[in-house]
C-alpha cells in the first residue's frame, strides 16, 4: 500500500476501531482462533483427549475453553487484550518433565501465560526458542509474557524438583482489537494514556496527504515528552520537530507498512525538551520534507504523521543521568526497586536473589562501552549480554536482562574489549550504577 487512495480505504475498514479517538472498543475474537476451536472440538469427539509421546504429555482442549486449568480467556497486558486461543497441560511425573509446542506461524501478536498446580516447591520454566522467559512455583498463574513478532520456533515448559501429581497449564495467546485503557488511537496505532510512567496530556494524527502536524497543549511546568510518528513506506520522507515555532531536531520517518492487523503503539522514538516548559499554552509540530530537498506534498504517496505530548513521570538522579522510576519492558510495567553504585572499574560484578518476583536489571554507566552478563545459578547459563553504546566517553543507560523468578544470579559489568582496543586505553574504566526494576503488578 502506497497510495492516498488505498490508505483512505484501509482507514474506512478501522472505522470501527479508531472512529473515537479516546475510546477503546472491545472486538470478538478473530476468526482464525474460533477455526481452531472448532477443528479441535471435532477431533476430540473420535481420539483420546491425552497424547502420550516419550518425555512429553500434551492435553487435547476440549469443549470448554473459558476458562482451563485456571487460564482466563481474555488477559490485559500493559495497552492490549488478549484472548485465549489454545492451551497445552503437563502432569508432573516421573517419566514426564516437559512440553513442547509450536509457536504461532500466522500474523497476529502473540503472548503465552503458565499456570502451576500443586508444584510444592517445585518450579516450572517457559522457554521461547530455547531462551527462559518466565518462571512460576506452587499455584501461581504468571503474567503475559509476548512472544517475538514472527518468532518461528518453538515454546517449551519445564518442570523442576516437582512432586507427582502436580499439573502445568500453558496458554496460546492472541492479541484482539481491543485497547486496554484509552488512547489516542487512528488506522491502528495508539497513544495509550499513561507510557512507562508518563501520563498523556493529547496528541493528533494528521490525514494521508499532510506533511505537517501540531498539537497545542496546556504545560504545567513539570517535565514534557513527545512522541512523533511518521510512516512513509516510500523512503521519500524525514522529518523535523518544532516546539513553539523552533526546530528542536530531526529524524527519519518508519518504512512500517500501514496494514495492521491489530492495535500497535505509535511510540517508537521519544524526544524530550531541554529544561521545562514554563506553565501555559504551547505547540509541537511535526513537519515532513522530501529528502531531495523539495516542500511539495505527497503526490500519490501514503504519509502517516502523528504527535503526542505527555507529562513526563517521576525520575531520579543517578550520577549524571535521570532514570525514569517506572519503565515498560517484556510486556508489563517495572517500578525502581534498588540501585547498586559503581566506583570507577574495569569490571563490577553482584549477586541479585528475586525471591518470588522476577527482577529487572539496567545500568548507567560513565566512561566507554560497558557490557552487562547475568548467570543464572538455576539454569547453570549466562545471558548473551547487552552493551551500551556510548563510545564517546560520556554517559547513558540501557535496560537490560530480565532475572526469573525464583534464582539467584551473578550479574557483572565490564568494558567492552573492542572499546579499549580503540581507545589504545588499557586501563579504562567505568562508574556509574546497576538498577534493579520490579514489576509494579
Amino acid at each position: 500500500m502506497n497510495t492516498i487512495e488505498d490508505l483512505r480505504t484501509m482507514l474506512a475498514a478501522h472505522a470501527d476501531q479508531a472512529g473515537a479517538p479516546t475510546v477503546a472498543r472491545s472486538v470478538a475474537v478473530r476468526v482464525r482462533i474460533q477455526q481452531v476451536r472448532t477443528r479441535r472440538a471435532a477431533a476430540a469427539a473420535v481420539v483420546a483427549a491425552v497424547v502420550v509421546a516419550t518425555g512429553l504429555v500434551a492435553l487435547m482442549p476440549g469443549f470448554a475453553r473459558v476458562p482451563v486449568a485456571g487460564l482466563p480467556g481474555e488477559v490485559k497486558a500493559l495497552h492490549f487484550t488478549y484472548q485465549l486461543a489454545d492451551t497445552e497441560a503437563l502432569e508432573v511425573g516421573p517419566d514426564h518433565d516437559q512440553i513442547e509446542v509450536p509457536t504461532p506461524s500466522d500474523d497476529g501478536q502473540w503472548g503465552v501465560v503458565v499456570r502451576g498446580t500443586g508444584l510444592g516447591a517445585g518450579t516450572a520454566t517457559v522457554f521461547i526458542n530455547d531462551e527462559p522467559v518466565l518462571r512460576i512455583s506452587g499455584d501461581e498463574r504468571s503474567a503475559l509474557h509476548p512472544i517475538p513478532f514472527h518468532a518461528g520456533g518453538h515454546i517449551t515448559v519445564k518442570a523442576t524438583n516437582a512432586p507427582d501429581g502436580g499439573e502445568v497449564s500453558l496458554g496460546l495467546y492472541e492479541r484482539t482489537g481491543g485497547i486496554a485503557g484509552d488512547a489516542v488511537s487512528h488506522a491502528g496505532r495508539i497513544f495509550p494514556a499513561t507510557y512507562g510512567g508518563a501520563s498523556l496530556l493529547g496528541g493528533e494524527f494528521g490525514d494521508p496527504d499532510d506533511t505537517v502536524v501540531r498539537y497545542s497543549f496546556y504545560a504545567s511546568g513539570r517535565p514534557i515528552v513527545v512522541a512523533p510518528v511518521c510512516m512513509d513506506p516510500t523512503g521519500m520522507f524525514e522529518v523535523s520537530y518544532q516546539i513553539d515555532g523552533k526546530t528542536v531536531g530531526s529524524g527519519g520517518c518508519s518504512a512500517d507498512s500501514f496494514v495492521m492487523p491489530t492495535p500497535d503503539l505509535a511510540i517508537s522514538q521519544l524526544w524530550q525538551p531541554d529544561g521545562s516548559l514554563s506553565p501555559g499554552r504551547h505547540t509541537v509540530k511535526l513537519v515532513a520534507m522530501r529528502r531531495d530537498g523539495s516542500t511539495n506534498p505527497p503526490e500519490h504517496v501514503a504519509v502517516l504523521m502523528g504527535i503526542a505530548v505527555y507529562e513526563a513521570g517521576e525520575q531520579i538522579q543517578v550520577g549524571a543521568t535521570k532514570i525514569d522510576e517506572i519503565t515498560e519492558h517484556d510486556g508489563r510495567r517495572w517500578q525502581l526497586d534498588r540501585v547498586i553504585p559503581i566506583s570507577k572499574t574495569r569490571a563490577f560484578s553482584t549477586e541479585i536473589a528475586t525471591g518470588d518476583r522476577p527482577a529487572l536489571v539496567g545500568y548507567q554507566t560513565c566512561g566507554g562501552s560497558v557490557t552487562i552478563r547475568a548467570t543464572s545459578r538455576e539454569l547453570g547459563r549466562r545471558t548473551d549480554g547487552s552493551t551500551s553504546t556510548d563510545n564517546a566517553g560520556g554517559c547513558g543507560f540501557l535496560v537490560g536482562d530480565q532475572l526469573l523468578a525464583y534464582d539467584t544470579y551473578d550479574v557483572a559489568l565490564e568494558t567492552a574489549e573492542d572499546d579499549l582496543a580503540r581507545s589504545g586505553n588499557s586501563h579504562g574504566t567505568f562508574d556509574g550504577a546497576l538498577v534493579v526494576y520490579r514489576p509494579v503488578d
